[in-house]
């Protein structure tokens, strides 16, 4: 049965049976900054309560199909749940604020207590039970379309790194995920000792730490066994970006369970050919990486020397073995006079941070500097060769020499 006021406020609807001018524009003023959808969608959810709250009842199975649609609508034109829950909240507010208003008018005079304190309780109620059918189909709807697009980009980046479809084809994927193909992009690659797939919780965390951070319509985030895989569009600071949410989110997924992770990051590159490049540029740079070096996250523009070298790995291998296998007669072995070279070069070719480094002194490396003239022929004094010296000796830690046989040449 309806309350006295609520009989009272139905006298309030206009020939149309519009309701509550008053409330729709107390809500459209809370809304006024939203988009056109969001006034649309306050409207409609705030028509829908006043409906109910003026019948003096709950939302019926009807009414709660119309608001779940209704949610459901937000999600496709691509409103946030916490959006539609501010908007549907403004909506609310606003009709709490003019209760005493409209039930003023209806009574042409102040209501009493009593039936206030009843309509305010029953668009209390009335509105959970709304909004929570508002958010169920927005929140139904949101997974099956994430799920669908997260599906499409995953396979774009599959197709596109594989090579397995013609241009044609991977526009129109691009098109249907929004990924701009013209813009320049570039690639992350992660290997990790874990055995990953698409829905492993790292993959997850790491694509919700880069979207709250990055913010790109462009990101992509997948697995391409055995790597994670990420794409972004380039911006100046974006990279180094990037790296800072890689180390951050991985050291706190991987790094109690011992689990290890170093990533390689490509250049910049416009087209979907860039992004191929730019992914071969990743894997590059993972090839590169040594446990020794200290580094997680190597970026392609540091070691694009490195990449020269070690793209002829017979023709390094050659040089190896002329240069260095000598060092092989070495009391100890070739690795000592190894790491002094590279302590040396990397010291800027001065003995005294050399030995800092090796925590020798002064004395010992300049022996083990004598020690290498002698069994090689090379001198480090000398410019032409110190030069080859070094060469070799950044492709002998390329290639794990001595730990590892050279390749063989043709």
């Amino acid at each position: 049965m309806l309350s006295k006021t609520a009989v009272q406020l139905q006298g309030l609807r206009d020939e149309s049976g519009d309701l509550g001018p008053k409330v729709l524009h107390a809500v459209r003023n809370e809304v006024t900054s939203l988009p056109g959808v969001a006034t649309e969608l306050a409207s409609s959810y705030l028509h829908n309560l006043v409906d109910v709250v003026l019948a003096g009842r709950l939302p019926s199975e009807q009414d709660e199909t119309a608001l779940r649609m209704m949610g459901a609508e937000a999600a496709r034109e691509g409103i946030n749940l916490s959006c539609v829950i501010r908007f549907c909240s403004a909506a609310t507010r606003a009709l709490g604020a003019q209760l005493s208003t409209l039930a003023t008018s209806a009574y042409d005079g102040e209501p009493p207590p009593a039936e206030l304190a009843a309509m305010a309780a029953t668009v209390v109620h009335a509105a959970d039970v709304a909004l929570n059918a508002v958010t169920d189909g927005h929140s139904s709807t949101f997974l099956r379309h994430a799920a669908s697009e997260y599906k499409l980009r995953q396979d774009f980046v599959a197709d596109l790194l594989d090579g397995t479809l013609d241009l044609p084809a991977l526009m129109e994927k691009a098109e249907l995920i929004g990924f701009q193909p013209s813009d320049a992009h570039f690639v992350t690659v992660i290997a990790t000792n874990r055995q990953l797939d698409t829905g492993s919780r790292i993959v997850s965390w790491l694509d919700s730490a880069l979207r709250a951070d990055i913010g790109q319509s462009d990101l992509i985030v997948t697995v391409k066994d055995p790597f994670i895989v990420g794409v972004f569009a380039a911006a100046e600071d974006t990279p180094a970006r990037v790296a800072k949410i890689l180390a951050r989110v991985l050291d706190q997924a991987l790094g109690e369970e011992d689990d290890d992770w170093h990533a390689g990051i490509g250049r910049q590159r416009a087209g979907l050919s860039g992004v191929q490049l730019s992914f071969q540029d990743a894997c590059d740079a993972l090839h590169l990486w040594r446990p020794s070096s200290g580094r997680r996250i190597l970026h392609i523009d540091r070691l694009l020397l490195s990449r020269v070298l070690y793209r002829d790995r017979c023709a390094m291998a050659d040089l190896i073995r002329s240069i260095l296998t000598p060092l092989n007669d070495a009391q100890n072995g070739p690795e000592p006079l190894l790491d002094t070279l590279e302590a040396y070069f990397q010291a800027c070719c001065c003995s005294t941070e050399a030995a800092k480094t090796l925590h020798l002194s002064v004395r010992a490396v300049t022996y083990r500097l004598h020690r290498v003239r002698v069994l090689t022929g090379y001198d480090v004094d000398n410019p032409d060769d110190r030069l080859a010296l070094q060469v070799a000796v950044a492709g002998a830690r390329l290639l794990g020499w001595p730990h590892q046989e050279l390749p063989i040449s043709d």
